[in-house]
């Protein structure tokens, strides 16, 4: 239902309602309007929904209520609020609104009711002759948009639209003519014989979708002109498939040439339908579309404005002081004196051409194209002309004009197509593209097959911005092939101003990446290792950005865990050593560089080396950890399950930490039998690694999974089977104190600290124990064989009262999900903690201090990941990183 009031000057008349046919209430009151000194900008409109056209307002009649002609000086209030066809999440609106019966020449401004009056136009009157335009009208809160007549005229609107949330998105088109029945059909796309005007009463289907525009368009903005009519009548653009509706889009009189703009859906068939009262000449124009946003890519948006005065060569505005002269062409900047300087790629104007020297038409287009064939605005010497047009922005930013005849001209900018950095329009097809698209230069990984993935690229710049693929110069469309692990690279410029998108081809067993980021993580590297348990996937190291996206990786023969960055820039990662501990005496840690060659490997000493943790100490040294054997171990005070017992010969391994100098000297080592008894171990695993082991295999009584060595060169151990961590006096070796274990546990007399507001009591088989220099410890607490979910944990550490009060923990997103093992957590200075949950997915997440989700990348089901360290952006170059992506990564 609409609603319409009439705002009228006080005329001494009393308050007067009027019933319409959809039972809307009009009323007319005596509130002059208020002139505006700014602008209204309406919300950003993504998307277009188009509608058959429905009259909602007749003053002749009393459709949408009154039964007046809006006098001179009044304003006409529409009220949008309860249209059913228009939801309440519309920022805008199309509307064909026409001037009938106007008593003299003047003007129509359309503006949003909530704000003053624009000193702007849309309708110029011809007394006696209708005069219709296109209106796009931004709602504000009031949502009523308001229609002001500076003359007495009935006046008509038709509804043909809604702008706001959805789908569709505007992509405007070098105009091009899709229909001029004067002429026999060109080469290339057409409608048919055309054999001469359309006839009176005869509903005439020309075809869009396909021809014109692309198969999934949903509407189309035109230029419509009409040309040699018999007689007075009106033109009417609507779906095809629809009843023709009581509306019109362009009015005329006889033998006159009047061009008008419509947004049309595309109806069936993907053509649009013309219907006239009378036989006429039809011409119709393209200038735009509404379709699909791609899958991956850029559009901009439309804002629609209430309207500001940007040319009128009457008076000096806009730089013009004298009519253009027949046959030349001049040019301005719509944008220049508008916040949208930088932002905008094309424009909706209303122009008027006003005191023309004979009939004549403009033809407005972007500078730097070739001069259309096609009109804007035809007028006939009498009176004012006015017409919408869209146009983009030419070189430097300007709009062209080209005058037939020689007139004044008046321009009004309405709205704006405006775009988040330098580029216009992207879009990239022929393979799965992640993540999603943004504007200011990123890195995109592509899904490629085996072999070769031919692609289609389509790009286009903002004003006075170059973009080039490769290096070399893109016009405008491009077709590359990209071979697995190779990339394409799209750079936009403009001035100091620049914006670079690199693609990179993946591999066919590159593990599938599922990325959500809901939130903004501060700029980062993520390393990390892939593919580990996926599959049919391959394995690999890789470096990921704070999108998410594999800036470069390389493939691994073997899978490999524990990837980290070292001071001199190189990597150290290593490959699984063992099925739980490393037992390989020839294998160890591999120091490579980002081209993937092998540096060198660090071994531990005298005995194999373990693939949990390595840490660079100055100098060139390094502290690793090993597991050694002891034989004949009475281990039955560990108990056991019924069947499965512990016996007085076990053989057992326990943990080593090793410091070893640039030239492979063992410095420094701690053992852990030296300072814990075997009652420390509370979660006891028997394995099958070391030949000869009694009772089904040796038993792993300390499990060592992480080393944090301090800046006072103390360590923070954890002890997965121990469900412990520790510090160690490096000076002394002695355990300084214990958590998450009996104080009796260690033979150094090092006080168990009480855990305070923790509901779990304490970390159960956690990885990745870290101490900042704030006192505060973390750690991935897996929770195995408990039940109960996995988290990451913190703690305040006190040494005075000897207690560790829990002080943040994050629990598994998912649910009550234990991980059987490995993981790890790390709290940014900014209280944002980064977690990979192990055996669980997603792999890794990003959380603020508040626990919000910034990122999470996920792999398949199955997926385990070791531990995920981020590093600051400053770390590595993007640049070299790309060029040294890809390829496979030498072990040996």
């Amino acid at each position: 239902m609409l609603v319409l009031s009439l705002v009228v000057p006080f005329v001494g008349v009393g308050l007067t309602t009027h019933v319409g046919a959809a039972g809307a209430i009009a009323s007319i009151d005596c509130s002059p309007s208020v002139l505006s000194t700014s602008d209204f900008a309406g919300q950003p409109a993504p998307s277009f929904t188009a509608l058959a056209p429905q009259r909602v307002l007749d003053t002749r009649d009393g459709t949408g209520g009154p039964t007046t002609a809006v006098g001179a000086g009044c304003t006409a209030r529409l009220s949008i609020v309860n249209v059913d066809a228009v939801p309440l999440t519309a920022t805008a609106v199309a509307l064909s609104v026409v001037a009938i019966d106007a008593r003299a020449r003047g003007f129509l401004t359309v503006f949003p009711c909530a704000t003053n009056r624009p000193e702007t136009s849309n309708i110029n009157t011809r007394p006696g002759v209708p005069t219709p335009n296109l209106v796009t009208a931004p709602l504000d809160v009031s949502r009523q948009v308001c229609i002001y007549s500076s003359v007495t005229t009935n006046v008509l609107v038709d509804l043909t639209g809604w702008f706001g949330p959805g789908s569709q998105r505007f992509y405007d088109v070098d105009p091009v003519r899709t229909l001029d029945t004067r002429s026999a059909p060109r080469p290339g796309p057409g409608t048919g014989p055309i054999t001469g005007p359309i006839a009176a009463g005869t509903v005439f289907t020309l075809p869009m979708a396909g021809p014109w525009v692309p198969v999934d368009t949903t509407a189309v903005a035109l230029n419509l002109t009409v040309v040699g009519a018999t007689g007075a009548g009106w033109l009417l653009a609507f779906p095809c498939g629809a009843t023709p509706p009581l509306a019109s889009n362009l009015n005329f009189l006889a033998a006159e040439e009047r061009a008008g703009s419509a947004i049309v859906g595309i109806g069936t068939a993907g053509a649009v339908c013309l219907l006239t009262n009378v036989d006429v000449h039809v011409i119709v124009d393209l200038n735009g579309l509404y379709g699909p946003a791609p899958s991956f890519g850029a559009t901009g948006l439309v804002r629609p404005l209430s309207g500001t005065r940007v040319l009128d060569s009457r008076f000096g505005t806009g730089g013009w002081s004298t009519p253009i002269a027949a046959g030349e062409t001049r040019s301005f900047d719509p944008v220049a004196l508008t916040p949208y300087a930088q932002t905008a790629s094309a424009v909706s104007l209303n122009v008027v051409t006003t005191e023309s020297r004979g009939r004549g038409h403009l033809r407005v287009f972007p500078c730097g194209a070739t001069l259309p064939t096609v009109s804007s605005v035809n007028f006939t010497g009498i009176g004012e002309a006015t017409n919408l047009v869209t146009v983009a922005l030419g070189s430097n930013r300007r709009v062209c004009v080209f005058a037939l005849t020689a007139t004044h001209v008046v321009v009004d900018l309405f709205g704006v197509v405006v775009h988040d950095g330098l580029v216009k329009d992207l879009v990239v097809d022929g393979a799965s593209i992640q993540p999603a698209f943004t504007s200011g230069g990123a890195d995109y990984i592509i899904r490629c097959g085996a072999g070769s993935t031919p692609l289609n690229l389509g790009a286009r710049a903002m004003p006075n911005t170059t973009v080039t693929l490769d290096g070399g110069p893109l016009l405008r469309y491009a077709t590359p092939t990209l071979q697995t692990d190779q990339a394409m690279t799209l750079r936009f410029a403009r001035g100091a101003e620049s914006a670079t998108y690199s693609f990179r081809c993946l591999p066919a067993d590159f593990p599938a990446l599922t990325i959500d980021r809901p939130g903004e993580p501060v700029p980062g590297w993520y390393l990390t290792t892939l593919g580990w348990n996926v599959a049919g996937s391959g394995t690999f190291a890789a470096i990921l950005d704070n999108r998410g996206v594999p800036v470069w990786y390389k493939r691994t023969t073997r899978p490999i865990i524990d990837l980290k960055r070292l001071s001199s820039g190189l990597l150290a990662w290593t490959p699984l050593l063992g099925a739980a501990y490393g037992v390989d005496p020839v294998n160890g840690y591999r120091i490579v560089s980002l081209s993937g060659s092998l540096v060198t490997q660090h071994l531990t000493v005298g005995t194999a080396t373990d693939h949990h943790d390595y840490v660079e100490l100055p100098d060139g040294a390094r502290a690793q950890i090993a597991y050694v054997r002891r034989d004949n171990v009475d281990a039955t005070a560990l108990g056991g399950l019924p069947g499965n017992p512990y016996y007085s010969n076990e053989t057992v391994v326990d943990g080593v930490i090793q410091e070893i100098d640039s030239s492979g000297t063992l410095s420094w080592s701690w053992l852990s039998s030296d300072h814990f008894r075997l009652t420390a171990t509370t979660f006891p695993q028997r394995f099958q690694q070391l030949a000869g082991a009694p009772h089904g295999g040796e038993v792993d009584l300390v499990h060592i999974n992480s080393i944090d060595r301090l800046t006072d060169g103390d360590y923070i151990v954890s002890a997965r089977h121990f469900d412990g961590v520790f510090r160690i006096d490096r000076a002394t070796g002695m355990v300084q104190w214990t958590l998450g274990m009996a104080a009796s546990a260690n033979r150094d007399g090092a006080p168990a600290l009480t855990i305070v507001g923790d509901p779990l009591g304490g970390p159960k088989r956690m990885h990745d124990a870290r101490l900042d220099a704030s006192g505060v410890l973390t750690m991935y607490d897996n929770r195995t064989a408990t039940g109960q979910p996995s988290r990451m944990v913190a703690y305040q550490i006190n040494t005075v009262n000897n207690t560790a009060t829990m002080i943040r923990q994050i629990a598994d997103p998912l649910g009550a999900r234990p991980s059987f093992g490995i993981g790890s957590a790390r709290i940014a200075a900014d209280g944002s903690a980064l977690i990979t949950w192990g055996g669980l997915l997603p792999s890794f997440e990003e959380v603020d201090a508040s626990g919000v989700r910034l990122l999470a990348v996920s792999q398949p089901a199955g997926s385990l990941s070791y531990r995920t360290v981020k590093y600051p952006l400053s770390d590595f170059s993007a640049d070299q990183l790309r060029a040294t992506a890809g390829g496979t990564a030498q072990l040996s």
